[in-house]
Protein backbone atom coordinates (compact mmCIF):
# COMPACT_ATOMS: atom_id res chain seq x y z
CA UNK A 1 0.00 0.00 0.00
CA UNK A 2 0.84 3.63 -0.86
CA UNK A 3 1.44 6.06 2.10
CA UNK A 4 1.47 9.52 2.71
CA UNK A 5 3.19 12.15 5.06
CA UNK A 6 3.69 15.65 5.78
CA UNK A 7 7.61 16.73 5.14
CA UNK A 8 9.54 19.56 6.49
CA UNK A 9 12.80 21.20 5.89
CA UNK A 10 14.68 23.54 7.63
CA UNK A 11 13.70 27.16 7.46
CA UNK A 12 15.86 30.28 7.50
CA UNK A 13 14.86 30.42 11.13
CA UNK A 14 16.22 27.78 11.63
CA UNK A 15 12.82 26.13 12.87
CA UNK A 16 11.33 23.25 10.57
CA UNK A 17 8.52 24.09 8.37
CA UNK A 18 6.28 21.96 6.04
CA UNK A 19 7.55 21.37 2.86
CA UNK A 20 5.00 19.33 0.66
CA UNK A 21 2.48 16.56 1.07
CA UNK A 22 3.99 13.27 -0.07
CA UNK A 23 2.51 10.20 -1.52
CA UNK A 24 5.13 7.23 -2.03
CA UNK A 25 5.14 3.63 -2.60
CA UNK A 26 7.54 2.61 0.51
CA UNK A 27 10.74 0.14 0.07
CA UNK A 28 12.18 -0.01 3.26
CA UNK A 29 13.54 1.96 6.77
CA UNK A 30 17.42 2.35 6.58
CA UNK A 31 19.98 3.59 8.89
CA UNK A 32 22.65 5.88 7.78
CA UNK A 33 24.74 8.87 9.20
CA UNK A 34 23.01 8.55 12.54
CA UNK A 35 19.53 9.59 10.98
CA UNK A 36 16.66 6.49 10.22
CA UNK A 37 15.56 6.86 6.45
CA UNK A 38 12.68 5.89 4.20
CA UNK A 39 13.54 4.48 1.17
CA UNK A 40 10.58 4.89 -1.03
CA UNK A 41 9.66 5.80 -4.69
CA UNK A 42 7.85 8.80 -6.17
CA UNK A 43 6.31 8.48 -9.82
CA UNK A 44 7.24 10.95 -11.83
CA UNK A 45 5.65 11.18 -15.04
CA UNK A 46 7.74 12.36 -17.75
CA UNK A 47 7.03 13.00 -21.65
CA UNK A 48 9.29 12.03 -24.50
CA UNK A 49 9.00 13.34 -28.07
CA UNK A 50 6.49 10.56 -28.97
CA UNK A 51 4.92 10.71 -26.03
CA UNK A 52 4.42 14.86 -26.26
CA UNK A 53 3.52 14.12 -29.98
CA UNK A 54 0.34 11.36 -28.74
CA UNK A 55 -0.31 13.74 -25.66
CA UNK A 56 0.44 10.59 -23.60
CA UNK A 57 3.52 9.84 -21.41
CA UNK A 58 5.35 7.64 -19.62
CA UNK A 59 5.93 7.16 -15.52
CA UNK A 60 9.24 6.34 -14.40
CA UNK A 61 9.81 5.65 -10.67
CA UNK A 62 12.34 7.27 -8.67
CA UNK A 63 14.01 5.75 -5.25
CA UNK A 64 14.01 8.40 -2.96
CA UNK A 65 15.38 8.56 0.84
CA UNK A 66 13.53 10.67 3.53
CA UNK A 67 14.29 11.63 7.07
CA UNK A 68 12.38 10.09 9.63
CA UNK A 69 12.57 13.30 12.10
CA UNK A 70 11.52 15.35 8.93
CA UNK A 71 8.02 13.22 8.21
CA UNK A 72 4.66 13.35 10.05
CA UNK A 73 1.45 13.08 10.01
CA UNK A 74 1.73 9.89 8.26
CA UNK A 75 -1.44 8.17 6.97
CA UNK A 76 -1.72 4.35 5.07
CA UNK A 77 -3.45 4.61 1.94
CA UNK A 78 -6.14 2.52 0.82
CA UNK A 79 -4.46 2.62 -2.59
CA UNK A 80 -2.14 -0.16 -4.23
CA UNK A 81 1.77 0.98 -4.30
CA UNK A 82 2.26 1.81 -7.68
CA UNK A 83 6.16 0.32 -8.14
CA UNK A 84 7.36 -3.20 -7.02
CA UNK A 85 10.95 -4.14 -7.73
CA UNK A 86 10.12 -5.31 -11.20
CA UNK A 87 9.05 -2.13 -12.04
CA UNK A 88 12.20 -0.29 -10.57
CA UNK A 89 14.56 -2.96 -12.34
CA UNK A 90 12.87 -2.18 -15.81
CA UNK A 91 13.96 1.38 -15.65
CA UNK A 92 17.19 0.86 -14.36
CA UNK A 93 16.40 1.59 -10.70
CA UNK A 94 18.20 -0.17 -7.92
CA UNK A 95 15.70 -1.81 -5.33
CA UNK A 96 18.27 -3.29 -3.47
CA UNK A 97 18.82 -0.86 -0.01
CA UNK A 98 22.54 -2.15 0.80
CA UNK A 99 23.17 -0.42 -3.22
CA UNK A 100 21.37 2.57 -2.61
CA UNK A 101 23.28 3.68 0.42
CA UNK A 102 26.53 2.43 -1.01
CA UNK A 103 25.86 4.65 -3.78
CA UNK A 104 24.53 7.75 -2.01
CA UNK A 105 26.83 8.35 0.80
CA UNK A 106 25.01 11.35 2.00
CA UNK A 107 21.23 10.56 0.81
CA UNK A 108 20.96 13.71 -0.73
CA UNK A 109 20.54 12.60 -4.67
CA UNK A 110 17.87 10.28 -4.82
CA UNK A 111 16.41 10.05 -8.52
CA UNK A 112 20.41 10.38 -9.65
CA UNK A 113 21.96 8.02 -11.70
CA UNK A 114 25.01 6.81 -10.45
CA UNK A 115 28.49 7.08 -12.79
CA UNK A 116 31.72 5.26 -12.66
CA UNK A 117 33.99 7.85 -10.78
CA UNK A 118 37.77 7.95 -9.94
CA UNK A 119 40.34 10.32 -7.98
CA UNK A 120 43.67 10.40 -5.98
CA UNK A 121 43.97 10.77 -1.77
CA UNK A 122 46.90 10.16 0.29
CA UNK A 123 47.16 6.34 1.32
CA UNK A 124 46.42 7.55 5.31
CA UNK A 125 43.29 9.01 3.85
CA UNK A 126 41.59 5.78 3.30
CA UNK A 127 39.93 5.33 6.60
CA UNK A 128 37.79 8.48 6.23
CA UNK A 129 37.93 7.38 2.26
CA UNK A 130 36.25 3.92 3.83
CA UNK A 131 33.91 6.16 6.41
CA UNK A 132 32.35 7.97 3.65
CA UNK A 133 32.02 5.99 1.08
CA UNK A 134 32.08 2.32 2.19
CA UNK A 135 34.24 -0.39 1.39
CA UNK A 136 32.70 -1.48 -2.53
CA UNK A 137 35.44 0.33 -4.20
CA UNK A 138 38.75 -0.29 -5.47
CA UNK A 139 42.06 1.14 -4.50
CA UNK A 140 45.00 1.16 -7.01
CA UNK A 141 48.92 2.35 -6.71
CA UNK A 142 49.21 5.47 -8.39
CA UNK A 143 51.27 4.93 -11.90
CA UNK A 144 53.52 8.60 -11.83
CA UNK A 145 51.73 9.42 -14.99
CA UNK A 146 48.53 10.09 -13.36
CA UNK A 147 49.54 12.08 -10.93
CA UNK A 148 51.34 14.86 -12.67
CA UNK A 149 48.79 17.46 -13.03
CA UNK A 150 48.83 17.23 -8.98
CA UNK A 151 51.66 19.04 -7.02
CA UNK A 152 51.31 16.59 -4.45
CA UNK A 153 53.86 13.31 -3.76
CA UNK A 154 51.80 10.54 -5.65
CA UNK A 155 54.10 7.97 -4.11
CA UNK A 156 52.21 8.35 -0.85
CA UNK A 157 49.13 8.78 -3.17
CA UNK A 158 46.68 5.48 -4.11
CA UNK A 159 43.66 5.87 -7.19
CA UNK A 160 40.44 4.77 -5.86
CA UNK A 161 37.86 3.87 -8.40
CA UNK A 162 33.79 3.57 -7.17
CA UNK A 163 30.63 3.77 -8.22
CA UNK A 164 28.58 7.35 -7.33
CA UNK A 165 26.12 9.99 -8.03
CA UNK A 166 28.10 12.81 -9.11
CA UNK A 167 26.75 15.04 -7.07
CA UNK A 168 28.14 13.47 -3.67
CA UNK A 169 31.00 12.55 -5.29
CA UNK A 170 31.74 16.26 -5.43
CA UNK A 171 30.68 16.96 -2.21
CA UNK A 172 33.04 14.49 -0.65
CA UNK A 173 35.43 16.23 -2.89
CA UNK A 174 34.75 19.64 -1.46
CA UNK A 175 34.97 18.35 2.00
CA UNK A 176 38.22 17.72 2.13
CA UNK A 177 39.90 19.47 -0.86
CA UNK A 178 43.21 19.00 0.45
CA UNK A 179 43.22 15.18 0.03
CA UNK A 180 40.94 14.47 -2.68
CA UNK A 181 42.15 15.01 -6.45
CA UNK A 182 38.89 13.89 -8.28
CA UNK A 183 40.11 11.91 -12.01
CA UNK A 184 36.43 11.19 -13.37
CA UNK A 185 34.33 11.87 -14.67
CA UNK A 186 35.11 14.88 -16.96
CA UNK A 187 32.14 16.69 -15.49
CA UNK A 188 33.09 16.13 -12.06
CA UNK A 189 36.45 17.56 -12.68
CA UNK A 190 35.37 20.53 -13.80
CA UNK A 191 32.87 21.49 -11.23
CA UNK A 192 35.74 20.56 -8.58
CA UNK A 193 37.98 22.86 -10.20
CA UNK A 194 35.29 25.60 -10.63
CA UNK A 195 34.62 25.27 -6.85
CA UNK A 196 37.96 25.42 -5.63
CA UNK A 197 38.38 28.85 -7.59
CA UNK A 198 35.23 30.15 -6.18
CA UNK A 199 36.45 29.21 -2.75
CA UNK A 200 39.43 30.85 -2.98
CA UNK A 201 38.17 34.22 -4.18
CA UNK A 202 35.60 34.18 -1.44
CA UNK A 203 38.77 33.30 1.18
CA UNK A 204 40.59 36.77 -0.57
CA UNK A 205 37.56 39.13 -0.20
CA UNK A 206 37.12 37.84 3.36
CA UNK A 207 40.96 38.44 3.98
CA UNK A 208 40.43 41.97 2.45
CA UNK A 209 37.59 43.04 5.02
CA UNK A 210 40.28 42.91 8.02
CA UNK A 211 42.84 45.25 5.90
Amino acid sequence: LQISFDYYRLGEDLKMEKNRRITVSPIQMVVKNQYYYLLACETWKILGRAGANRGGGGLYPVVKSYRLDRLSNPIIEDVKAEVDIKTLRKHGEEPNPEDFLRTHPYMRSAGVPTRSASFLCDKEFLDVVVEDLGTDLRVQAVQPKVGKTHTKNTEKMVKVSLKITLSELIEFACRYPQHVFLLSPDAAVKKQQELYEERRKVMEDIANLDV
